[in-house]
């Protein structure tokens, strides 16, 4: 059990960490950072390094940014950063625009004119994110003084006890009393709301907070769950089965656990709560005791179906107007084929160098259009999830990718992968998406080495797609899997940015997770777990609702 004392000293870690981050952020975005490499980039557009410099800051400002927004220690909490991540995508989308003009012999004023930013609001929003992290310090570190008092008068009490029955109790009874009030003093300091599950006798004790959560009033106790079996009869069946697996599983961690459920109100409306539990046992462990916390999420759970809308709808608008958009692409490209094939030789050098650009343009245009379909379409689609061999859908995708890989010639090998229940053309798409990548991203000068590999974890099957190629820095992990986000130009490696967005979605909707290990030249391993019996759609939708009742190996060779 953590003391106060280390409690306190892990808020105070935590809340150092935090500031200590977003003041890596302030530099790298300050006048040390991007904002200096931009200017000197304005006032010196013929110096490459200012350039390079700039992108190098914007690439890992964005790495800080989404850490910052993702933090979740305790109290302390991240907070979403839009003025700052806007800024840095502006200073960052406006190099080029200083390029072109200093292209054309603008001056320096003209330039600077055309590419000032106001950046206040971003300054303003990291000192209050600053001030929110000292906040969260300050206000946990008075509640666990608070808590240490109350277990120094605990510990009066508990002795002054222990010298009055020590002739009728033994030392061990003394010691599990003190654990169980320990546990519930820390429950009760943290919590809206508590209950107590007595595992002896059954009965469950409630805070009266909780009573008023669920629209009883004070003594109105007729229909109010006061034992496990009525607790259990008004828990929606699916939450009561993962809390008892969780329950099941504590009984070889003797972890505490989370658990979020839907539980019956006065009017028999399903609320939703989340609970963190935990379980005392004898010595010969037998549970006695299962306390814990319990907060409202209803309405965390109303913004995150809001959300889930607002998703669909916007991926229903993109769907339409990237399809909207292939007519007139398509005419852009047989005119300018038609430009070429019957005017080329009207036209001077530089004039075919522009028709080459606009062909090129149209073709990366085509490319983006055709991505944000494919993504779409996984974000739209009713999935059917049947039995699906692993190992065929790489094989469709080796076939789908078979000019690639006759062009670069790379050594791909591939284990008995097994069968999931999911979707065959995403599976497919998935695998496409990876092993394009691995291709892409291979060393200068060398065949791309893959392998691709799975193993079964319990009731998921956990796949590796792992290359040898020029690997990814760690500071660039949390953003890989962005829509649009590119670690490397266009002119170096060819892509639209969405691939590996793609792949997150695609996994995301078989109830799965992808991610990231590698090292900036050491090569990068994709680790995809997917359930091997995932949930369908339909049932999870349903469940918001209803009451409880081989090897493959293609000659190394050179690029």
């Amino acid at each position: 059990m953590i003391s106060a004392d280390q409690q306190r000293q892990l808020v105070n870690e935590n809340a150092a960490r935090a500031i200590d981050t977003t003041e890596r952020l302030d530099r790298e975005i300050g006048y040390g950072g991007l904002i200096h490499n931009f200017k000197n980039y304005v006032l010196r557009p013929t110096n490459s390094q200012y350039y390079e410099d700039a992108i190098q800051n914007a690439e890992t400002a964005f790495g800080l940014i989404s850490e910052l927004e993702q933090i979740d220690q305790g109290p302390i909490q991240g907070r979403p950063l839009p003025e700052t991540r806007r800024m840095v995508e502006e200073y960052s989308g406006q190099l080029q625009i200083v390029h072109e003009m200093a292209s054309n012999n603008a001056s320096a004023r003209e330039i600077d004119d055309a590419v000032r930013f106001d950046d206040a609001p971003t300054l303003n929003e990291l000192q209050t994110v600053v001030n929110s992290f000292n906040g969260a310090y300050r206000a946990e570190a008075g509640r666990l003084e608070r808590l240490t008092r109350m277990l120094m008068i605990l510990n009066v009490i508990l002795g002054l006890g222990t010298a009055i029955t020590l002739a009728t109790l033994n030392v061990r009874q003394h010691i599990k009393n003190l654990q169980n009030q320990v546990v519930y003093i820390e429950l009760l300091g943290q919590s809206g709301g508590i209950w107590n599950w007595n595992r002896q006798t059954g009965e469950v004790q409630y805070a009266p907070k909780f009573r008023e959560m669920l629209g009883f009033a004070g003594n109105d106790t007729d229909s109010f769950p006061e034992n496990i079996k009525a607790s259990r009869e008004r828990i929606h069946a699916d939450d009561m089965a993962v809390f008892e697996e969780r329950l099941a599983n504590q009984q070889q961690t003797r972890k505490p656990f989370s658990v979020e459920f839907r539980m019956l109100d006065n009017k028999d409306r399903y609320r939703w709560f989340r609970t963190h539990a935990h379980t005392l046992f004898d010595r010969d462990g037998t549970p006695i005791r299962t306390a814990g916390t319990i907060f409202n999420i209803e309405d965390s759970k109303k913004y995150e179906h809001e959300l889930q809308e607002s998703n669909q709808e916007l991926q229903r608008f993109a769907f339409a107007a990237s399809h909207d958009l292939q007519e007139p692409l398509r005419a852009i490209t047989g005119f300018s084929q038609l430009l070429q094939q019957r005017y080329a030789n009207s036209l001077d050098e530089k004039g075919q160098g522009y028709l080459k650009h606009i062909i090129e343009g149209v073709g990366r245009m085509k490319a983006l259009i055709d991505d944000i379909l494919t993504l779409s379409r996984v974000g739209q689609s009713e999935l059917e999830f049947v039995e699906i061999s692993l190992d065929d859908c790489v094989k469709t995708a080796l076939q789908n990718l078979s000019q690639l890989i006759q062009e670069t010639e790379p050594e791909i090998q591939i284990g008995d992968l097994g069968t999931v229940r999911g979707h065959e053309g995403f599976l497919v798409e998935l695998f496409q998406n990876l092993i394009n990548n691995a291709i892409k991203f291979r060393k200068p000068e060398q065949a791309a080495k893959i392998n691709i590999d799975s193993r079964t974890d319990g009731s998921r099957i956990v796949i590796t797609v792992a290359d040898q190629g020029i690997g990814i820095s760690k500071s660039h992990h949390a953003q890989v899997f962005e829509l649009f986000k590119r670690l490397h130009r266009r002119e170096q490696i060819p892509g639209t940015g969405i691939g590996l967005a793609l792949c997150k979605r695609i996994v995301e909707r078989h109830h799965g997770t992808i991610s990231l290990i590698s090292e900036q030249g050491e090569g990068a391993t994709f680790r995809v777990s997917l359930p091997i019996e995932p949930q369908t759609e339909s049932s999870a939708q349903e469940n918001q609702h209803v009451k409880p009742r081989e090897t493959h190996r293609h000659p190394a060779g050179r690029r």
